[in-house]
């Protein structure tokens, strides 16, 4: 559902929810698989950042509950762990599937935002 939509009582519920979870994350909190199992999935993403220290993911969506499935831009990220797959915005749980690959055409506001441990996809598009 678009934020217009949302009544003041859901959009206080929403950002109460979203400086939790910033705080359990802050405190080394991981999410469970089960708790992820119903948020929508991204794959072939990158990060775009936005300004110093923010950040968004851009990338395909499957599942997400109002926006249907294909290219989407995700909200502010507040916590995140690609190695592990998920990624916690201002709005929303994600599990992440496989980053998209880079290549020298790369707008340089993108990037993976990977360390090197994570291991490459050989199959993800090539932006």
């Amino acid at each position: 559902m678009p934020r217009s939509d949302y009544t003041e009582e859901q959009l206080r519920e929403r950002e109460r929810r979203a400086f939790r979870d910033f705080d359990l994350i802050s405190s080394g909190y991981t999410p469970k698989e089960s708790e992820l199992q119903g948020a929508p999935h991204l794959e072939d993403w990158l990060v775009e950042v936005l300004d110093v220290g923010v950040f968004c993911l851009v990338g395909s969506v499957s599942g997400h509950p109002s926006i249907d499935d294909g290219l989407m831009s995700t909200s502010v990220v507040i916590g995140w762990d690609a190695n592990a797959g998920w990624c916690r915005t201002a709005s929303r749980w994600y599990s992440l599937g496989a980053p998209a690959r880079l290549t020298p055409s790369t707008p340089s506001n993108l990037d993976t935002g990977l360390s090197e441990e994570f291991p490459e996809d050989d199959g993800g598009p090539k932006l």
